[in-house]
């Protein structure tokens, strides 16, 4: 059978944080979990299935990744285009040292800037929605 190719954005696009975003939040699944997750919209707020998130940085002074995943890959929790990171199995506090990124799954180039996240050790914060827009018209 053949394989389609995954939907990535048109060459060139950019991507921005959704505004109100981040968001955080409880995880419905309890306190032993802490992620980041969220979507992936083109300009027209359509959600996109394809491109790749990229997660790093370091978390109580532990490194974390670069972690990959692609957008769509957590519709099941989060519906069309969404995406998600474990990163903890507890609440943690953090200021500015986890990063997200969106990437083109083909090229691996950056199509957004790194966004640097707070996280919380409180577990009505401990999953933090990270969407995404793609810029301009």
């Amino acid at each position: 059978p053949e394989l389609t190719p995954p939907v990535t954005a048109q060459p060139g696009a950019q991507f921005e944080l959704l505004p109100g975003s981040p968001l955080f939040q409880p995880d419905l699944r309890g306190c032993d979990h802490m992620g980041v997750g969220g979507h992936v919209y083109d300009s027209a707020g359509a959600p996109i299935v394809g491109l790749a998130i990229r997660l790093g940085g370091q978390l109580a002074s532990v490194p974390i990744g670069p972690l990959d995943t692609l957008s769509g890959s957590a519709s099941d929790r989060f519906g069309f285009g969404g995406y998600y990171f474990e990163i903890s199995d507890t609440p943690t506090a953090s200021d500015d040292t986890v990063w997200v990124q969106v990437l083109d799954a083909s090229s691996g180039l950056p199509l957004s800037n790194q966004v640097f996240l707070d996280t919380f050790v409180t577990c009505d914060q401990n999953l933090i929605f990270v969407s995404w827009k793609q810029a301009g018209s």
